[in-house]
Parts: C-alpha cells; sequence; structure tokens
C-alpha cells in the first residue's frame, strides 16, 4: 500500500494544477460573461433616453452679418428663465449661415421649454449691452415672443417637445 500512496502524492500536485487551471479558465469565462452582461444593461439603460429624444432645430432669422457664434440657451423651468447660467442646455453654431439665418439643432428629452438665442458677434462668450443696458448683439426668444422692456413671460416664450422632431422659426433683434 505504501507505493500507492507515493504514486497518489506524486499525482497530487498535477491534479491540483488541473482544478487550478480549470478555476482561473471557469474565471476568465465568468469575467467575459460578467462583462458581456454589463455591456447589455448599459445599452438598454440608455436606450430608453435615446429613443424618448428628439432633434429641435431651431432655424435663427434675421441675423445682422456672418461674424461671430450663435447660442441658443434652452430652459426648463420658468423660475429659472432669464438666470445667467440657469439653463439646461446650450447649442451652438460656429458660423453664421448665409442669407442672414443659421440652424441650430438641440437633442432634448420630451417636456417643456423655452430658448433664447443670442448673437454673439465679437466672440467673447457674453451678452455685451451698452452703458443704459441695451443690447448691443442679437437676441431672440421662442414663438419670436416679445417682453416689452425686458425678456418675456415664460408662458409666452415656450414650447413642448414630444418625442418626433421639431423645427422652430426665430427672428433676431437688434
Amino acid at each position: 500500500m505504501l507505493p500507492r500512496l507515493k504514486i497518489c502524492f506524486r499525482k497530487a500536485p498535477l491534479i491540483s494544477s488541473l482544478i487550478h487551471r480549470n478555476i482561473k479558465l471557469n474565471f476568465k469565462k465568468e469575467k467575459r460573461t460578467m462583462k458581456k452582461i454589463m455591456l447589455i444593461a448599459a445599452v438598454c439603460f440608455c436606450l430608453p433616453a435615446m429613443a424618448f429624444s428628439a432633434d429641435v432645430t431651431f432655424v435663427i432669422k434675421k441675423l445682422r452679418n456672418h461674424k461671430g457664434t450663435v447660442l441658443v440657451y434652452i430652459y426648463n423651468d420658468a423660475s429659472q428663465w432669464n438666470d445667467d447660467g440657469k439653463w439646461v442646455a446650450e447649442c451652438k453654431n460656429e458660423k453664421p449661415l448665409a442669407n442672414n439665418q443659421t440652424r441650430i439643432v438641440c437633442t432634448l428629452e420630451p417636456g417643456t421649454y423655452a430658448a433664447s438665442p443670442i448673437h454673439d458677434e465679437n466672440n467673447n462668450n457674453e451678452f455685451d449691452v451698452n452703458f443704459l443696458g441695451m443690447p448691443k448683439e442679437g437676441y431672440g426668444f421662442s414663438n419670436d415672443a416679445k417682453g416689452g422692456a425686458g425678456w418675456p413671460l415664460y408662458k409666452d416664450a415656450e414650447f413642448t417637445v414630444g418625442s418626433e422632431d421639431k423645427e422652430l422659426i426665430i427672428h433676431m433683434s437688434y
């Protein structure tokens, strides 16, 4: 019996390494399977957001010139309307197009929004005003809403985005 035990002990490292290698291989397979599951879950999580968003094309007309950048600031809350930096999206076009107009496309989730484009003619990333506070650069509002001596009411400028693409025309004022 002793010789058999010696043979068993000699084979034990070989069996142990086979078991260890098999565990290692199974772990790699499980790791790959887990990566695939995580990737599928991430795609499934992102699909609803992409499926329910829509492209809103802002056609900005009556631009004074082709200089600078046209930016569209999009708000989704009346309490933040006219608050600098409180917009939910900023879309821009580097160069205004011909015919004194440009097109800017923003992808938005369904909801109610209001938009305010500005024509930053000197590309200083600010809306320039003169010493009286009157605008030196072009501005506008969705629905071509007018605001007397200031910004229009949010409800006058609001528009609704559903699951289908939409086009809005905004005329600039200088």
